[in-house]
């Protein structure tokens, strides 16, 4: 007990002494707690039909600034996820309460912008900037059918100040492989995955213009992040207590192969849809196929089209939101002889549904109750080895309370 409890000491140390020595350093969080009703309906696999108590990212950080001149600061950020229903920590396989989320150090200047380094969300996956309506909630969040919600290891980030209404971000993103081929690969193109080595092998970049103070639009893309190139484009205005949002985005398979054996067989090595309450839950629980495991589905989806739309009505202290989106992926051909088993004649087309419903109060300024219903429809058109069909539904009431 007392080795668990050191850590939290030298952090509470660590907190106090920051505030002597920085005039800004903050401690900050939320905790967001729901009680779920889940339906997850399959063909061809086990029912869940059960109630939980889910920690919607609640999470606790400190962050500040320390000033260098009249238009430099040194800023900073620690911030870590924690799991307030039963301390499982995702990050790793033991119950352990705090998993990383966004730390950074870096220069931030009125004249110059911002640069700074750290493990972040990609600078794509910022330009959302608040539009998806049911963030951090089971089968609500987006990263539950489509790809480009990552948070990266090893990234250097630099946002613009606003000039003439524009904003620009652009990242590079270490791989930190070796950089050492495989001698006993055929094609150097497509030598094991030893390729992310260099310091521009992966970026994420974005531009957003602000009309006003109620519309504005984003231009985003990434190059070879989670072996993926995407496009999207958001935008959002405000018409009185209405506001509008949407997202449209395309991304296909930056390397085709990534196999250690350096062949370039036409499989890929597939955009990750990472969620494992939602679209991946459907996909990758799925009766494995022989020497591919659960992950036969994302390994070989090569591209997907993906879009989403939302409003909120704000009236008082009442929010009343609804969301829907859509995306429809492709694998490789399904007829090729090496096909991770997906069965042959079967279709390379998948494709989900989402449709989601919330009603939020606001208990003050930093409390909110809220509830909401969201569903998940999956179509992987009859293809042998994963669900034939899936619908999961989960309807959840909650608080979330912000210090």
């Amino acid at each position: 007990m007392k080795r668990k409890l050191l850590p939290l000491a030298i952090g509470a140390i660590v907190v106090a002494q920051s505030g002597a020595v920085l005039a800004d350093a903050t401690v900050y969080g939320k905790l967001n707690l729901s009680l779920q009703n889940n339906s997850f309906d399959y063909i061809g696999r086990s029912q869940q039909d059960n109630w939980t108590l889910d920690s919607n990212s609640s999470r606790l950080g400190v962050k500040g600034k320390s000033k260098i001149n009249d238009d430099m600061d040194a800023v900073f950020k620690m911030e870590f996820e924690v799991y307030a229903d039963d301390g499982f920590n995702s990050c790793s396989s033991s119950n352990n309460t705090f998993c990383q989320r966004n730390i950074y150090a870096g220069l931030s200047s009125k004249t110059y912008g911002m640069l700074y380094g750290g493990k972040n969300d990609t600078v794509l996956k910022m330009a959302a900037d608040g539009t998806d309506l049911f963030n951090d909630l089971a089968l609500g969040d987006i990263a539950n059918y489509m790809v480009g919600e990552n948070r990266e290891n090893n990234s250097i980030i630099y946002t613009s100040p606003v000039l003439a209404g524009f904003t620009f971000s652009t990242s590079t993103i270490l791989g930190e492989q070796s950089g050492v081929d495989n001698q006993n690969g055929t094609d150097p193109f497509h030598d094991s995955a030893q390729h992310n080595s260099g310091i521009f092998d992966s970026s994420s970049s974005a531009i957003k213009y602000e009309f006003n103070d109620n519309a504005w639009v984003a231009l985003a893309g990434d190059w070879n992040v989670q072996n993926a190139d995407i496009v999207r484009a958001v935008s959002s205005v405000t018409f009185g207590d209405f506001t509008f949002n949407a997202h449209v985005q395309t991304a296909n398979n930056h390397f085709k192969d990534q196999n250690a054996n350096g062949q370039d067989n036409g499989i890929g090595d597939g955009m990750v849809i990472s969620n494992s309450r939602g679209y991946g839950l459907a996909m990758n629980n799925a009766a494995p196929p022989v020497g591919t495991g659960s992950g036969a589905y994302y390994a070989g989806i090569e591209t997907q089209d993906a879009w989403m739309v939302n409003g909120k009505y704000q009236m008082g202290d009442w929010a009343f939101k609804a969301q829907i989106g859509e995306s429809y992926s492709t694998s490789f051909d399904p007829n090729t002889a090496n096909n991770f088993n997906l069965g042959v004649g079967s279709s390379s087309e998948f494709d989900t549904t989402q449709v989601a419903f919330g009603v939020d109060y606001a208990l003050s300024k930093n409390v909110t109750v809220f509830s909401y219903i969201s569903q998940l429809d999956v179509d992987t058109d009859n293809v042998a080895a994963l669900v034939d069909d899936g619908t999961l539904q989960t309807g959840g009431l909650g608080m979330e309370v912000k210090f």
